[in-house]
């Protein structure tokens, strides 16, 4: 998967990807999952939390 986000400054993101997402009430945030691409070192996946007060638009579409 791979979500866009749209913040409240006007600033971008895309998050590419994403092997699952969440949203977490007790953070109050998005919680998405991202696998590592084939050229990066770490073998561990990470994970990405986006604030909900931060975030204006967010779209999730399949790649």
């Amino acid at each position: 998967m791979e979500v866009y986000v749209r913040y409240k400054d006007g600033s971008t993101q895309t998050i590419k990807r994403v092997s699952s997402w969440n949203y977490s009430k007790e953070l109050n945030a998005y919680v998405f999952k991202v696998e590592n691409d084939t050229y990066t070192y770490r073998k561990k996946n990470r994970t990405v939390i986006i604030g909900r007060e931060q975030v204006e638009l967010l779209s999730i579409r399949d790649a």
